[in-house]
């Protein structure tokens, strides 16, 4: 019920700033998302648990990405009637950037952190946040 209210919240706010759906789920909804673990992740690094932080950051979204859609699927594959399979509609530019970032980022961490002897740095951090601002800034682009 409640989670009914705020996507209804989130669709009326789209409705009136002009944004679809992508926008408003790469942007409002994904970052009520992932608060509670930025949250949990800073204090794990701060605590003195940088390794169970890192990992959390990669775990956290894999279980949603992977847990999430095969549920989604299957749920509505059961609720269909099919068997096989079905197609995703890909309409969106916004998703094809996303996914671009996503997969960036990953492999930077995948080739930087081991390079580097299993140490984050700053520069990592920045380049990091720097794909996910700019991946950000032309999603919006796009959209306008």
């Amino acid at each position: 019920m409640i989670a009914d209210e705020i996507v209804s919240i989130t669709q009326a706010l789209g409705l009136i700033l002009g944004l679809s759906e992508e926008i408003l789920g790469l942007t409002i909804v994904g970052f009520g998302n992932s608060l509670g673990d930025l949250i949990t992740n800073l204090t794990l690094a701060r605590m003195g648990y940088p390794m169970m932080a890192l990992s959390a950051c990669f775990g956290g979204p894999m279980l949603c990405l992977l847990l999430g859609v095969g549920v989604a699927a299957c749920g509505y594959m059961t609720r269909a009637g099919l068997n096989g399979s079905f197609e995703i509609p890909f309409t969106s530019p916004t998703i094809l950037v996303s996914t671009a970032c996503l997969l960036f980022n990953s492999v930077l961490f995948l080739i930087s952190i081991p390079r580097y002897g299993y140490h984050m740095t700053r520069a990592i951090g920045l380049v990091a946040l720097s794909v996910y601002l700019v991946g950000m800034a032309v999603n919006v682009y796009i959209e306008w």
